[in-house]
């Protein structure tokens, strides 16, 4: 689960990133740090949560 959201990331970040450079007309590098970077952390830290809770709910609630 947590690679499966870890592979998705990349479908958010690649098109709001070409967003972010077109529109400010700035360089990769900006663009990447002003609409990647910064959001990056954050965004792993609550994939891992989720996957944590997802296996801990299945166990609980004793899912297939």
């Amino acid at each position: 689960l947590l690679a499966a959201m870890a592979l998705a990331l990349p479908l958010c970040y690649v098109p709001g990133m070409l967003w972010m450079k077109f529109i400010t007309g700035t360089d990769w590098f900006s663009a990447a740090v002003a609409g990647v970077i910064v959001f990056l952390p954050g965004d792993l830290v609550k994939a891992l949560l989720a996957s944590l809770l997802a296996v801990r709910l299945k166990k609980t609630l004793a899912l297939p």
